[in-house]
């Protein structure tokens, strides 16, 4: 499209994806409309593919996604229609971040390799957000706000709008004479982005009329510290990680040690990079000053809807699943590997011929023995409490039975008649850990 003097000075056209890749979060109200608008007329509506998420949280959702159906085929767009079960509520999140983590889930689920979702985030957004998260305490990355693009795997999340203003994109549509779904959502002032935007914005933009563009001037600035500060956080990761029985788990003394700040952004990254979310950085700050505190019989447990950590003898675990039956078995039946339920990984047999008659694995059970060589037969139990495998992980070590006899502790412990078959037979036994 031909830049012109209607045009919204702020639409970056560089952001869209350059071939059919374009796929734009489309709820058909005012802003956007105006993105769906402005990426048909830049690309083609072939290369342009509207998404509506339509939650069922309330009576009039389905009428609205037929709405914006109607509005994107008048633009010669296709829109896909994603309906959610109506209950998007998560531990610990706000109804309208809940909304929000919900929705992204179900389009990122539509995304190929390489795909851009373009939102309609535009600079009263900007301003909105960086304001809604000083108020709250947030950390640097919240009081950053928004930037223009970042990753939402298979694809990137990308801000078109983000340095045009409501007005600008408003004065779009009366121009192009596009009427936009009405969402009586976005005037309920009992959500704190609406009483902001409904109540205090007008008020601020009166006094300081460029405030808009001082956020957004300030947004690049403070995205800059915290790429720095994600860089610092990711050397400091890199030398509190520990290898403890397959998995990394942090130093929790020397991450204690770290300013309360820094401790916080490392531990944050380590979740991030481990299984791509982290919770609020308040509870983080408040579950790192409980590790501070505990006396040697307390061990701090955070959880939230990610999962959980544990502060246990010298190192933080993450445990990203639930915890295994604590009765869980499985028949080996057949064939030299086995994957193990819960998340646990698969084990495997090579070499030759297996031994006896029924092979089980699973969780061990209360007065299992295995001789080890050496000093008799040991408990299981005590095996795994001097490895310093801590007491709630203990259940997901499997067993391996052979004709009801426990032979095998993971494949770290091996009873001494099954290992002596092993060493003359030329076999081997291996248990790869899961997540």
């Amino acid at each position: 499209m031909n830049a012109g003097p209607d045009r919204p000075a702020g639409f970056d056209p560089a952001l869209l994806h350059p071939g059919d890749g374009n796929w734009v979060a489309f709820s058909g109200g005012p802003d956007s409309l105006c993105l769906l608008d402005l990426a048909v007329a830049e690309v083609g509506a072939a290369r342009v593919r509207a998404v509506h998420v339509d939650h069922r949280a309330d009576s009039d959702s389905a009428r609205r996604a037929r709405r914006a159906v109607e509005l994107a085929a008048r633009l010669g767009a296709e829109c896909l229609v994603l309906k959610l079960d109506g209950n998007q509520a998560e531990s610990g999140l706000s109804p309208e971040h809940a909304l929000r983590t919900a929705r992204y889930a179900a389009i990122a689920g539509q995304l190929r390799d390489g795909d851009r979702l373009l939102v309609a985030h535009h600079a009263d957004d900007q301003l909105e957000t960086r304001l809604q998260m000083l108020l709250r305490g947030s950390g640097a990355r919240g009081v950053a706000g928004m930037r223009p693009e970042r990753p939402l795997p298979p694809g990137t999340l990308a801000r078109p709008l983000l340095a045009c203003t409501r007005t600008d994109l408003q004065r779009w549509l009366d121009q192009r004479g596009l009427a936009p779904v009405e969402d009586p959502t976005n005037d309920a002032l009992d959500a704190d982005r609406n009483w902001l935007r409904h109540r205090v914005l007008p008020r601020v933009l009166e006094r300081w009329p460029g405030a808009r563009s001082a956020a957004l001037l300030g947004a690049a600035r403070m995205h800059a510290a915290v790429d720095a500060l994600v860089e610092r956080a990711a050397a400091d990761v890199a030398d509190l990680a520990l290898e403890r029985h397959g998995e990394t788990v942090l130093d929790r003394e020397s991450l204690q040690g770290l300013e309360p700040f820094r401790a916080v952004e490392a531990l944050r990254t380590w979740l991030i990079d481990t299984i791509g979310r982290a919770p609020p950085e308040t509870r983080l700050e408040h579950f790192l000053e409980q590790s501070r505190s505990a006396g040697e019989d307390r061990q701090p447990e955070l959880d939230w809807d990610g999962g959980v950590l544990h502060a246990h003898g010298d190192a933080v675990w993450l445990d990203a699943a639930p915890p295994p039956d604590p009765d869980w078995t499985v028949d080996w039946k057949h064939g030299d590997r086995i994957a193990l339920p819960h998340g646990l990984g698969h084990m495997e047999w090579s070499g030759g011929d297996r031994p006896g008659t029924r092979w089980q694995v699973g969780a061990p059970r209360r007065g299992d023995r295995l001789d080890v060589g050496g000093v008799g037969r040991r408990r299981m139990a005590d095996l795994l409490r001097e490895a310093g495998v801590p007491p709630w992980r203990r259940r997901g070590w499997p067993v391996l039975r052979i004709d009801d006899t426990p032979v095998a502790l993971g494949a770290r412990w091996l009873d001494r008649a099954f290992r002596e078959h092993l060493g003359a037979s030329g076999c081997r036994l291996s248990w790869r850990p899961g997540p």
